[in-house]
């Protein structure tokens, strides 16, 4: 199974790294073969698990992010509230480590918001591209969209880096990833770093600002949250996969639950 997602991830590589006209000519020829198939896909598994295909378990919490001064949202720099969730990708028992997920809604101020989508990857030139299992949801663990998102005029993965980096073991003995989260939370210790790096043309990595989870919501608000990156105001998916298979896969999951 590892092998396989570790495969995906590769051909997601290759693709999100075509130019836009050349990816815009693949998308229009491979729709009909491929975006209905998994859309329909997953709307069946979303009817069959009655919930979130990926990410079911995970805690929601209302949070802020300082925006920096000269920001690639081009917003002003400052304090905004922000949505956050927290999840595991797989419904692998505790302790098992699985790939965490991290979603973060920043509201844009006229009615409309932008939901940025992340995951923990691996460390290196390669894995840094792929879904990686971690056991905590701080140390060494960091987060990346690993499909690009349009930015600035610019492809971009969006990153997350936690502020709290104390080494943490690969495999937990006791407790939970998640309640070790909420215990940060309620200690005011979890806050992270939320930035954006070029795909292309190098240029480094640009802090978008430093998010703060402040209160947990409840679990009914947690469920019933959408993230819906296709209707961001201003980061916009980007890339092959990004707009043929993961939009298709987005719509089947949130019509099937």
């Amino acid at each position: 199974m590892k092998r396989i997602a570790a495969s995906f991830m590769l051909l997601a590589v290759v693709f999100v790294s075509l130019p836009d006209a050349r990816a815009g000519r693949v998308t229009r020829a491979a729709r009909a073969v491929i975006e209905k198939p998994t859309q329909k896909l997953f709307r069946f598994l979303a009817r069959r698990k009655n919930g979130r295909v990926l990410h079911d378990r995970g805690d929601a919490y209302a949070g802020s992010l300082e925006l920096a001064p000269g920001n690639p949202l081009g917003r002003a720099a400052g304090k905004v509230a922000v949505t956050v969730r927290m999840s595991r990708a797989t419904g692998q028992p505790q302790p098992k480590a699985t790939p965490l997920g991290a979603a973060v809604r920043i509201p844009d101020g006229r009615g409309g918001a932008d939901d940025l989508l992340m995951v923990s990857n691996g460390k290196g030139p390669v894995r840094r591209r792929l879904f990686w299992p971690s056991a905590s949801f701080f140390g060494k663990t960091t987060y990346s969209s690993l499909l690009p998102f349009r930015l600035a005029s610019r492809k971009q993965l969006i990153q997350l880096i936690p502020e709290d980096t104390a080494e943490r073991p690969a495999q937990r003995t006791a407790g939970t990833d998640l309640g070790e989260l909420a215990d940060a939370v309620e200690r005011g210790a979890a806050s992270f770093t939320l930035l954006a790096e070029p795909l292309h043309g190098g240029g480094g990595a640009t802090v978008i600002g430093r998010l703060v989870l402040e209160e947990r919501m409840s679990d009914e608000a947690s469920r019933a949250l959408r993230f819906n990156p296709w209707a961001n105001s201003t980061v916009r998916p980007a890339g092959f996969i990004n707009k043929l298979i993961r939009r298709a896969a987005y719509r089947g999951s949130q019509a099937g639950r």
